[in-house]
């Protein structure tokens, strides 16, 4: 069941959050035991990239440089 909220979000839970749907679908069990059970069946959330700021665009899209000198 943990295995299947996990897959269902995508990777993107944490045991706090599967934890969490388990107590509202009505299924007993404390945050520790989700981890535990989480961590032996290998279960690792995915971490998002973060998302990088762009001032200029580059070179080969519309011909744009960074105007910031040493740059």
């Amino acid at each position: 069941m943990i295995t299947a909220v996990f897959e269902h979000n995508h990777r993107t839970y944490g045991y706090r959050r599967v934890h969490a749907v388990l107590a509202r679908s009505g299924v007993e069990c404390s945050p520790e035991l989700v981890r535990k059970l989480m961590r032996a069946a290998g279960l690792v959330t995915v971490q998002p990239k973060p998302w990088k700021w762009s001032l200029t665009r580059g070179v080969a899209k519309s011909g744009w440089v960074c105007v910031w000198p040493g740059h």
